[in-house]
């Protein structure tokens, strides 16, 4: 068997990681996760009720 061209192996990663890539952006734009990813971005804004009046631990 040839070996396998070092051009042909950087394409096929190329390859896989756009798709990857493209997966994750569908799953982060998909409707169902708005609300959640909403919410979360709002987490660093709540005011945890321990940080009023706790006694720092």
């Amino acid at each position: 068997m040839d070996s396998v061209d070092m051009g042909f192996v950087r394409g096929v990663i190329t390859a896989l990681t756009m798709a990857v890539y493209a997966g994750i952006f569908w799953w982060a734009y998909r409707r169902p996760n708005r609300k959640r990813f909403e919410a979360d971005a709002l987490l660093p804004f709540q005011e945890d009720d321990d940080a009023q009046g706790g006694n720092g631990r």
